[in-house]
């Protein structure tokens, strides 16, 4: 078993940036500072832990087609 996160960054007014899915939300996070234009937006970030990657992918897929991410 494979635990995962899956990480929502929102912007100062509660937009929704990025949804995302990771193993170590922290390592991922130092890669989009390095190649991502909206990181400096960043001004909250939540993190959801899931026992498996599916599930935290399937939960992934869903946030992206009903919250509609930036």
């Amino acid at each position: 078993m494979n635990p995962a996160q899956m990480y929502r960054h929102y912007d100062k007014e509660g937009n929704l940036l990025y949804v995302g899915i990771s193993s170590n939300h922290l390592q991922r996070l130092t890669t989009h500072k390095q190649i991502s234009g909206w990181f400096k937006l960043i001004a909250r970030i939540e993190i959801q832990h899931f026992k498996t990657r599916e599930e935290a992918r399937w939960a992934e897929h869903i946030a992206i087609k009903t919250e509609f991410p930036i």
